[in-house]
């Protein structure tokens, strides 16, 4: 099954991948919201991008170790 996630790059670690461009199906994808009009996985991604932001944000206010000892 053709899926949008296809055409988007996926960033693995420090490596960003892209994948191959491939057509959505829209209205006949499973995944294919109908009264907004938007594929959910490529919500879900958006979600997730979000919620690894804020997470990466959190990381970087925790006191290291070096800062707890002093």
């Amino acid at each position: 099954m053709k899926c949008p996630m296809l055409s988007k790059e996926v960033k693995v670690g420090k490596e960003i991948t892209t994948l191959g461009l491939i057509n959505c199906l829209k209205e006949e994808c499973a995944w294919w919201e109908g009264h907004g009009g938007f594929c959910a996985i490529l919500k879900i991604c958006r979600h997730l991008e979000g919620i690894d932001l804020a997470l990466d944000d959190i990381a970087h206010q925790l006191p290291t170790e070096r800062k707890m000892t002093l």
